[in-house]
């Protein structure tokens, strides 16, 4: 075939749509590089898209309107464009959780929850779960804290399972503070506005071995982030 040929084939290729076959390209502009930091020396740092930004400062204010102990800042800078030829995209290879809101409120005191949970790039899993007891008129207060030790995402249905060792914990919930550490595990799962928890301790006391799974309980309010 000639270059006239050649030439010819590459037009009717291109006008029949044969280019958009090709992954689409995502623009450095519409990425952002976040890091969250909750104070507990292992800060979160992902570059997310504009829906994903989105979602993350709706947890992160879920956080601050439903206080259980953790108080997390949020930096943000512009990603630097990729070298010529190359595709700008989300980060998907370090999953994490970012969330806060109350439930088993009808009828009860009810539980404010925050929670932070990632795995940092050296495979690590790290972050603070924290919950206590809403303040509410004639509600006994107490709060609990636990390390994050494991962290398992499903990105498919966005549901995840935290696990961590209690490092604090206060009030009518002191008891939470034991040698060895009682460990407490989070199921969640992102339903965008209907978003459902569980926070229970750990019979077996395994910290190390996480299976992501839906929470049991609606959230009455707040905001989880489940990013794979």
């Amino acid at each position: 075939m000639g270059y006239k040929g050649v030439s010819r084939l590459l037009a009717i290729l291109l006008a029949s749509g044969f280019a958009l076959a090709l992954p689409p390209a995502v623009s450095a502009d519409t990425l952002t590089l976040v890091t969250v930091d909750c104070g507990d020396g292992s800060p979160l740092q992902a570059t997310l898209d504009t829906d994903g930004l989105t979602a993350l400062q709706s947890s992160l204010q879920a956080i601050i309107d439903n206080p259980a102990g953790l108080s997390c800042t949020l930096s943000t800078s512009p990603v630097i464009a990729p070298p010529l030829g190359t595709i700008a995209s989300a980060d998907s290879g370090r999953p994490f959780v970012v969330g806060g809101g109350r439930y088993a409120r009808s009828g009860g005191c009810g539980i404010n929850f925050n929670l932070s949970g990632h795995v940092d790039s050296d495979g690590v899993a790290r972050g603070t779960v924290a919950f206590g007891i809403n303040n509410a008129p004639g509600c006994d207060q107490g709060a609990v804290k636990a390390k994050v030790t494991c962290l398992n995402v499903n990105g498919v249905d966005k549901t995840a399972e935290v696990k961590g060792d209690v490092t604090q914990a206060n009030g009518v919930l002191g008891g939470f503070q034991q040698s060895p550490p009682i460990v407490v595990f989070t199921d969640v799962q992102d339903n965008g506005k209907a978003d459902t928890i569980t926070q229970l301790t750990d019979p077996d006391q395994i910290d190390n071995a996480c299976t992501a799974a839906p929470g049991i309980l609606s959230a009455d309010n707040g905001n989880i982030t489940v990013h794979s």
